[in-house]
């Protein structure tokens, strides 16, 4: 089974999106590693730069054999930037 990269936009929100890779809603194995990495209060410029990194890291995450789900969010105006993984 192929899974790609579904991004989630909020109409009502251009500032924002949600990445997704895989269902959210999976059995977690009890060896599983969960990775969660919040950046926060940045610049719209250092956003801008931390969103352009997270598609090089979406590239690298997929070449991960045992990734289950992975979700980024980020919000430009907000100034954070959200990556978690299974």
């Amino acid at each position: 089974m192929d899974v790609n990269f579904v991004t989630h936009k909020d109409p009502h929100d251009r500032f924002g999106a949600l990445i997704t890779y895989g269902e959210r809603n999976i059995h977690i194995p009890d060896d599983a590693l969960i990775s969660i990495t919040l950046g926060e209060q940045f610049s719209v410029w250092k956003t801008m730069v931390n969103a352009m990194i997270s598609q090089f890291v979406m590239k690298q995450m997929k070449k991960s054999k045992g990734l289950l789900y992975a979700e980024m969010k980020g919000h430009i105006k907000e100034g954070y930037g959200l990556t978690l993984t299974v």
